[in-house]
């Protein structure tokens, strides 16, 4: 569910720890949900695949239940995290993403926002063909 730093020390150091409970139905309704609203100013269902010839794209995301719930909105690209938004009270998140061609033409994306209850909404996909030229090199590590 989430991640807390030093959870083991706590544990072991304060013999008064205290659990904390939750009903799960109320947690349940407040759980934001996230949606892809354009990509380059194109309106987009979920799951959808774009075509991009320009190496910048932008991406509008929408939170479009519990929006106060927000307290931060994740953009992955590959698998790798890209972007973290924290929540300033608004609903439309709009972000720039760079395309890569060097591991194939596909750049898969999926957003997350996190709630203030500590659950995670459901992952929002989609993905874009880069169709551009690069220059840029792949970059191998070993």
């Amino acid at each position: 569910m989430g991640f807390t730093p030093k959870l083991l020390s706590q544990i072991i150091s304060d013999s008064n720890l205290q659990l904390a409970t939750f009903e799960v139905e109320k947690v349940a309704d407040k759980i934001p949900v996230v949606q892809v609203k354009s990509v380059n100013g194109i309106n987009t269902p979920a799951n959808a695949t774009f075509n991009a010839s320009q190496k910048m794209s932008k991406v509008t995301f929408e939170v479009t239940q519990n929006a106060s719930e927000v307290t931060e909105l994740k953009i992955y690209q590959n698998s790798k995290l890209i972007k973290n938004e924290s929540n300033e009270g608004k609903s439309v998140y709009q972000v720039d993403v760079s395309l890569t061609n060097s591991f194939g033409e596909q750049n898969y994306f999926y957003a997350t926002a996190s709630s203030k209850t500590g659950i995670e909404s459901e992952k929002v996909k989609f993905t874009i063909n880069y169709k551009g030229a690069t220059e840029a090199k792949p970059r191998l590590f070993y």
